[in-house]
């Protein structure tokens, strides 16, 4: 009897009420505790997801600057190739430079076409040919015929 007298005194039901007070509290909060857990853990992944979206959408739009720009030197180069070759091509030069300045996401595909028609109208010089001969080689025409063992049967081996 003397020992439950000993301990029962104002700290230890001071004690034992702030241990009832704590896990009443965690019994009550234990879902908002839990809740919190989860999103620390477990993170929210629309807005990342979002976020690479974008990043994906900038790269592709990069990309297709670059490979705009890229065509566009390509028909400068060719044009500046006709130019060397004596042909009058300073309004090619001017359309491909209006195309250049439509390089944005809605009109980059219109620019593209412009460049490519743009590229089969460079003027070159025609091809120098001649007809063919009555003395050329009648054996070019023929078409070759594969070797005999080629055909069917298997090639025997050589003993060594």
């Amino acid at each position: 009897m003397e020992f439950i007298l000993r301990f029962l005194n104002k700290r230890t039901f001071l004690a034992a009420a702030g241990l009832l007070a704590v896990a009443l509290a965690a019994y009550y909060s234990r879902d908002a505790a839990l809740a919190r857990y989860l999103r620390w853990r477990y993170p929210d992944q629309a807005a990342a997801a979002a976020h690479k979206a974008e990043d994906i959408r900038a790269d592709l739009d990069r990309q297709e600057s670059l490979r705009l720009r890229g065509l566009y030197r390509q028909v400068s180069a060719e044009i500046a190739a006709a130019g060397a070759k004596g042909f009058d091509v300073t309004a090619l030069q001017a359309v491909a430079d209006q195309a250049l300045t439509l390089d944005t996401p809605a009109y980059r595909a219109a620019a593209v076409e412009r460049l490519n028609k743009l590229r089969l109208a460079i003027p070159q010089k025609p091809e120098v040919v001649r007809p063919a001969d009555d003395q050329d080689d009648a054996d070019a025409d023929r078409i070759p015929t594969p070797p005999a063992h080629a055909v069917g049967r298997p090639r025997r081996r050589r003993p060594r």
